[in-house]
Formats: C-alpha cells, structure tokens, sequence
C-alpha cells in the first residue's frame, strides 16, 4: 500500500506541479492583458492631449489669418473714405467679397466642414484683390516673416 501512496501522491504531485505552472502562466496573462489595458488608456490621454495642443495651434493660426484679411479690409475701407475713387468697382466688389467670407467663417464652430473651402476661397479672392490693386501682399505668420529672406 505504502507503493500505491507513493504512486498516487506521485500522480497527484505531478498535478499539483502542472497546476503551479499554469498559474504562473496565467500570471503572464494577467500581466500582458493589464499592461496592453495601461498602454491602450496611456494612450488615449496622450492622443487626447496631443490632439489639444494641435488644435490649440491651429485654431491661432486660422484666427491670425483671418484677423490679417480683416484688417487688411479695414484698411481698404478707411483708405476708400478718404479718397472714395481710390478704387475700381471690380476691386471694391473682391474686398466688399472678403469681408462677406471674414464675417461668415466659422470661428466657433471647428467641425464646420465648410472651413477649408471657404479658406481656399478667401485666399484665392485675396490674391486677386492684391493683383488688381497692384501690390504685393500676402499673409505670412510671425514665424514665417521672421524668417530671413536668404538661405545658404
């Protein structure tokens, strides 16, 4: 009998054994699956910050744009009060244009899908406006302008 014990506690230590590596191997799991959890909520919140910041930035640099054409609009309409034939019709039409587009963007609203075209719209009537007036103008940002006009 003391054979049979020695057989079967034998067997059941070789269970018992098998069950110690499968928990250990279970362990593993456990730790991948929360590690691939931490990774997938890190980063969210990095995207969700790096998201911000871009937005952040380019939301500045379309107001910036367009804060340059309304006031290059506010210039035009002081220099046509002081001089009322300071322009030709066409032209008078392309700023009276701009100034339609300025009022009507879409500051406050970002998911407007409309935002781009209606851009692209106001920089083509911009250039257009500049060309028949003769003059050389164009919106740079701050970095941009700043920037010398050579490079080696």
């Amino acid at each position: 009998m003391a054979g049979r014990e020695a057989a079967g506690t034998a067997a059941g230590g070789a269970v018992q054994s098998s069950d110690i590596f499968d928990s250990s191997l279970q362990l593993e799991e456990q730790h991948i699956k929360e590690g691939y959890a931490e990774g997938v909520r890190d980063g969210k919140l990095a995207g969700l910050r790096e998201g911000q910041e871009l937005g952040i930035q380019k939301g500045f640099e379309i107001a910036q744009e367009i804060g340059f054409y309304a006031g290059c609009i506010q210039v035009w309409r002081k220099l046509r009060m002081h001089d009322p034939e300071a322009f030709p019709a066409r032209v008078e039409k392309g700023i009276d244009s701009i100034a339609e587009l300025v009022a009507a963007y879409p500051l406050e609203n970002p998911k407007d899908e409309r935002m781009q075209d209606m851009m692209l719209e106001l920089r083509g009537k911009f250039k257009a406006v500049v060309a028949m007036l003769g003059v050389h103008e164009e919106y740079l940002p701050r970095e941009r302008a700043a920037e010398p006009a050579y490079s080696f």
